[in-house]
């Protein structure tokens, strides 16, 4: 999915602001240590109007994605090779209810969904009130991401390792959310660190952030491009 922050830099975004200033960073870090973000401070800063676009390319196919966010309306398109898949379309009010408006035909929508519109769940938790903890920051396609404990997200145990049966293959992904927008661009395996499984190509990612009027460019090395 493309990623339009704020500022389209050729080097790394610097550690990313909230409404609440400081609160979503932790501070006096050892050299080193990775830092951290509480984040229902940070999603208090994220945009509410963006449009991500990208790539996830495997052997036999690639899968073009775009999600986009109108204040609490998420909506998810995409194709594979072309062919399109349908589209996915979820809202979540402020109370934290979540409502699947639309699904692709012979598809099951959950209404905690995971993926690309795993930041709909990590708002419904904030919005609930519960606790959705601290997450570390890692770089990405020259951006900075926050990598959200699954199990934390969607309230089972925590899966460290594949080859154990846990109560949810999927938890043993973080998503990783752009810390400006909160849009999920990767997701990080707990058993070894990588970035895998629905994660977009870094040379592919670009976000336009609506709210800023910021023209689109392409993450990190990428060229600049025009609208979609």
């Amino acid at each position: 999915m493309y990623l339009l922050l704020a500022a389209c830099t050729a080097g790394p975004v610097p550690p990313a602001a909230s409404r609440h200033g400081d609160a979503a960073t932790t501070t006096n870090l050892v050299p080193g240590e990775l830092r951290t973000v509480e984040l229902a401070a940070l999603a208090g800063g994220w945009s509410a109007h963006w449009t991500m676009t990208g790539a996830k390319t495997e052997p036999t196919y690639v899968e073009n994605v775009r999600v986009t966010r109108r204040g609490n309306l998420f909506t998810l398109d995409a194709d594979i090779n072309g062919v399109q898949v349908g589209r996915t379309q979820m809202s979540v009010d402020n109370k934290g209810r979540v409502k699947v408006l639309a699904c692709p035909r012979g598809s099951s929508c959950a209404e905690r969904p995971r993926g690309f519109l795993a930041t709909v769940e990590v708002l419904a938790v904030i919005r609930r009130g519960q606790t959705a903890g601290t997450a570390p920051v890692f770089p990405y396609a020259d951006r900075e991401v926050a990598c959200v404990a699954a199990h934390l997200i969607w309230r089972n145990r925590p899966a460290t390792r594949p080859d154990v049966a846990a109560p949810d293959a999927g938890l043993l992904l973080d998503p990783c959310l752009d810390t400006l927008t909160g849009a999920v661009v990767a997701q990080r395996s707990r058993y070894d660190g990588s970035f895998t499984g629905p994660t977009l190509d870094e040379s592919s990612l670009a976000v336009r952030d609506l709210s800023a009027a910021i023209d689109w460019c392409r993450s990190g090395r990428g060229p600049h491009a025009g609208p979609r």
